[in-house]
């Protein structure tokens, strides 16, 4: 779970989790590094017994250099990629683990992505989408799409209108312009069906091909789209030959493809193919 909680102290006490319906199970203490609104992921994990218990929990550590007065807060969205949980949380001038966030002095809060360690709860990986100096930005979802790229979604506060005689000024009552935006789990351009993101076995060959790709899997394949460089979906002839079934390319330009195959277990793969 991830979300904010609030305390006023600047030397914060312990924070206990407890199930008030159990007086049994052992609370988990942990303290904050920080004060005022706190930004916080905690994992529960379950015992040989089925029992809930809190694996490990996480806040920032301290406040960075150019940290002067806490402000409000908005941190939502979680989402897990094999190892990973992902974690949509406002920049502010925090220490977690190694990273720091630390924008100039009075910056108001940027949307950011935090990565954990689905384990051990450290931090992994820290993504910032800066807003304006002015207006604070928010993430309000965080999801992983089936080539194992983050995906976030969230807005920023700003101006909707100017403040002149026949207008009102609309300032920071909402999420007044909106942002979807994706953290790709390899480099633009290149295949995305690693053993990280992708556990689906797939033996494509030849490759580069003149014409026929085939394509040896250990699930039945049933569905497939091809794209080209400029990301336009195009068709291919498939048909099965052997026991193997087969993309043929005859007619398409010499260049680079993207094939992505889909598995009667709903597996999916993202391949790239060079045609001759």
């Amino acid at each position: 779970m991830g979300g904010t909680f609030y305390t006023y102290d600047q030397n914060p006490l312990p924070v206990k989790v407890y199930d008030p319906s159990d007086t049994q199970v052992t609370p988990y203490i942990f303290t904050p590094g920080i004060y005022w609104n706190i930004p916080t992921v905690i994992k529960f994990s379950y015992n040989n017994s089925n029992e809930v218990s809190v694996q490990w929990a996480k806040t920032p550590t301290a406040y960075a250099a150019n940290f002067t007065t806490p402000g409000s807060r908005h941190d939502k969205g979680l989402a897990v990629r094999g190892n990973e949980i992902a974690f949509g949380a406002n920049t502010g001038y925090f220490v977690w683990d190694s990273f720091v966030q630390n924008p100039v002095q009075f910056h108001a809060p940027s949307p950011a992505l935090m990565r954990f360690d689905t384990q051990t709860g450290n931090m992994v990986g820290m993504h910032t989408i800066e807003s304006p100096a002015d207006y604070s930005g928010f993430t309000t979802a965080v999801a992983v799409d089936n080539d194992g790229n983050y995906v976030t979604g969230g807005a920023f506060q700003a101006v909707l209108f100017t403040n002149n005689a026949n207008v009102n000024q609309l300032v920071s009552s909402g999420g007044n312009d909106f942002f979807v935006a994706k953290l790709a789990a390899s480099v633009c351009g290149t295949a995305v069906s690693t053993d990280k993101f992708n556990k689906l076995n797939v033996n494509v060959y030849p490759n580069p091909t003149t014409d026929i790709v085939n394509i040896n899997t250990e699930e039945k394949i049933v569905g497939y789209f091809i794209y080209n460089e400029a990301a336009q979906k195009l068709q291919a002839k498939t048909q099965t030959t052997n026991g193997v079934q087969q993309l043929n390319l005859e007619g398409f330009a010499a260049g680079v493809y993207f094939v992505g195959l889909k598995t009667e277990s709903g597996n999916t793969v993202t391949l790239k193919v060079i045609k001759k």
